[in-house]
């Protein structure tokens, strides 16, 4: 991430509102001066460093973003290709995921584990990254959050790694954006929230109560109270730590999240974690199981199956 500001910094927003984020849980954001591919490659680096395999393994970069558009100004064909050349990904071919928004990473992750399961492949390197761009494009819409610059990485491997992928589930609201009643709004959010959660307890017969901690989006306090509600968790089980510290770093957040979790707090062999992303009329959640007690980087680290 970059370097973290107060809400203070934020040009052009009048007082009584960065009054009303802060009340509502938010601190500070992230500014970078570092591009998206950039801030990817730091990443990337880092998560190939930990996993102690070889470069040349890797089959696939899976690169999300919510700039993967020709006309988006802060996305380069030729720095996605630098990073490949940066990183010594010889044999990967990338992968663009942006449908998804602050939910990408779970659409990534996805990717990568069917990726491995259907072709082979060993190795499957996913990054997140965005840049929020100036202080105008920083603020969400209803002040849901406040936008930070940020980038998380993982690799998803055929070998066991410490933590195991036991499921995942995705769910869209096409018509959601259409309804007027506020009223019905918050219903179907609530809905829509509960359903990638309700399909992983079917499939993998897990309740809420086995869950040790959830992993989402640096989203306002209310706004995850919301969240915890349609999931069923109780306060203890949502990590809340890094939402007046980081802010909303997209989909970056449910990694950075992760690993700042386990250096906090650790994790143990057979402990169940739910990451869990949100964004325009989109939910998706990746069911993780520890195999072995997990060093605190693990999370950011890509040791996954």
């Amino acid at each position: 991430m970059g370097e973290r500001l107060p809400l203070g910094r934020l040009g052009g927003v009048e007082p009584a509102r960065i009054a009303a984020l802060e009340s509502s849980g938010l601190r500070a954001f992230a500014s970078s001066g570092l591009s998206p591919e950039e801030m990817a490659y730091e990443a990337a680096r880092t998560a190939l460093a930990r996993s102690g395999g070889d470069p040349a393994d890797v089959g696939a970069l899976v690169y999300c973003t919510t700039m993967l558009t020709v006309r988006s100004a802060g996305f380069s064909y030729e720095g996605v290709n630098a990073l490949l050349e940066r990183l010594g990904l010889r044999r990967a071919y990338p992968l663009g995921i942006f449908l998804s928004h602050c939910s990408n990473l779970v659409a990534g992750i996805r990717t990568a584990r069917n990726l491995v399961l259907a072709e082979g492949l060993e190795h499957v390197l996913v990054v997140s990254t965005d840049k929020a761009g100036d202080d105008r494009h920083r603020l969400m819409k209803d002040d849901l959050s406040v936008l930070s610059d940020g980038a998380c990485a993982c690799i998803v491997s055929s070998a066991p790694g410490p933590f195991s992928i036991d499921g995942i589930a995705q769910h869209i609201d096409t018509g959601l954006r259409a309804v007027a009643n506020p009223i019905q709004s918050l219903k179907r959010n609530s809905d829509g929230i509960r359903a990638p959660w309700s399909r992983l307890r079917e499939s993998l017969g897990w309740e809420a109560d086995g869950v040790r901690a959830v992993m989402t989006g640096n989203y306002n306090l209310n706004t995850l109270q919301f969240m915890r509600l349609g999931l069923g968790m109780r306060d203890s089980q949502m990590f809340l730590g890094n939402v007046p510290r980081n802010a909303h770093a997209f989909s970056a957040d449910l990694l950075i999240n992760f690993e700042d979790y386990l250096r906090q707090r650790g994790a143990r062999n057979g402990d169940r974690f739910l990451v869990f992303g949100a964004g325009n009329e989109r939910w998706g959640a990746v069911a993780l199981s520890c195999r072995e007690d997990a060093p605190a980087w693990a999370g950011g680290s890509g040791g996954m199956r």
